[in-house]
């Protein structure tokens, strides 16, 4: 092939790509729908524990197992029992060992030394018995309970809720996609992206120094059972649109 050729084929190659012109953008309406629900707490779940510093471990192990055996005899008096609403959830020996001292100067022969043992025991406890929420830590407290976890109104089965907040929430997204295309005389032609954002809830905690704390007197006011865990999402639908005049324009050809 003479180079003449060549030189022709290239100009034809340019020109066909000179006249290629980009696909014209498609007119869309992104839209975003939410949803918040008040679904009623049904499960409840705290941590019970024993934390003992000893110089002996056996004396800081025997203290420990002790009261936690009274802590699960207490809760087993109200009805719970034993692997289904409660199981061991931590048992740890730590060495506690000296520090070395800030001041500079008097640190040059220091070595540890050690102290004691620090010896923690806790049982998770998770029941739908919300309606002894004070009775299991005023029991566990009187049983020798000093370490304590905050204290949670959950839900058994969230993903039920949260795939009825999604579809609340996609509802939301559909209904104000149509009034918005009603009123700025658009239609909606279909569907060309959708997504969800988020979607999930936040357990309602009573803070660890609270469910303590009023175990500590014998009158103080009891800790209420939330009755609502708020359940959220948010879903993005992204639809092309066409006007209504476009629209009826094609519906004549």
């Amino acid at each position: 092939m003479t180079p003449r050729w060549i030189i022709l084929i290239l100009l034809c190659l340019q020109t066909g790509t000179g006249l290629a012109q980009p696909a014209p953008s498609v007119p869309q309406l992104t839209i975003t729908g939410q949803s918040e629900l008040d679904v009623p707490a049904d499960e409840l779940r705290i941590r019970l524990g024993v934390s003992i510093f000893n110089e002996s471990v056996e004396t800081a192990r025997t203290d420990v197992d002790t009261r936690m055996n009274a802590i699960v005899k207490a809760v087993g008096s109200l009805g719970l029992e034993s692997s289904k609403d409660f199981h061991t959830s931590r048992y740890s020996v730590q060495p506690k060992w000296s520090q070395r001292p800030r001041q500079r100067g008097q640190d040059s022969d220091w070595k540890p030394s050690l102290l004691g043992y620090q010896v923690t025991s806790a049982i998770q406890v998770k029941t739908s018995r919300l309606d002894v929420a004070d009775q299991i830590l005023a029991k566990a407290v009187s049983a020798g309970a000093n370490d304590i976890g905050s204290l949670q109104f959950n839900l058994a089965d969230p993903r039920t809720s949260r795939d009825e907040a999604i579809e609340v929430a996609a509802q939301n997204a559909i209904n104000d996609a149509r009034v918005l295309a009603d009123a700025t005389g658009v239609q909606l032609i279909g569907i060309r992206e959708m997504s969800i954002n988020n979607a999930g809830y936040n357990p309602i905690q009573v803070p660890r120094s609270m469910a303590a704390g009023r175990t500590a007197a014998p009158n103080a006011s009891p800790v209420m059972a939330p009755s609502q865990v708020r359940v959220s999402a948010s879903v993005t639908i992204v639809y092309e649109i066409e006007s209504n005049g476009d629209h009826a324009a094609h519906g004549t050809e």
